[in-house]
């Protein structure tokens, strides 16, 4: 699966545009049995999570957000090259919502975020968006980058 996260600019700060993968691998757990340093027991396995980024940029600054909507189309478009299940998320925090009404007949899997300074993350049913705190969203890339996943 193709993630591609958006994160409108504004005046003083650009858009940024990034591609996730998200893939699964299987990873096994192997203890030195007792007595013998040579041979190794597979303890179990577990599916692992993992997400590479294969593209990043940053638009100009000032760029129209018709152009913005036009470039996240253009890289969706070199996505679906790749043949995977691709679905596009939109940081709605500050200018996001009238890109959202931009984006929405463009891009079937479409899905917003609003980032909060709450404590739990919740879906409005009514709106179509996620509510997600930031400390949420900072923890969980941290705990990704130590694990290296």
């Amino acid at each position: 699966m193709l993630i591609i996260s958006v994160d409108p600019g504004q005046a003083r700060d650009p858009t940024a545009i990034s591609v996730l993968e998200r893939s699964k691998m299987l990873a096994e757990e192997r203890r030195v049995k007792p007595g013998n340093r040579s041979r190794y027991a597979v303890e179990h396995k577990r599916a692992l999570e993992r997400l590479d980024v294969i593209h990043c940029e940053r638009l100009p600054l000032h760029t129209p957000y018709p152009s913005m909507v036009d470039r996240v189309a253009e890289v969706h478009q070199e996505a679906e090259k790749l043949d995977k299940d691709i679905e596009v998320v939109l940081d709605l925090t500050g200018v996001g919502r009238p890109i959202r009404d931009m984006m929405r007949p463009r891009f079937k899997r479409l899905q917003a975020v609003t980032i909060t300074s709450g404590q739990s993350q919740s879906f409005d049913k009514v709106h179509g968006e996620w509510h997600v705190p930031k400390r949420v969203l900072v923890s969980v890339t941290a705990i990704a980058l130590q694990n290296r996943a």
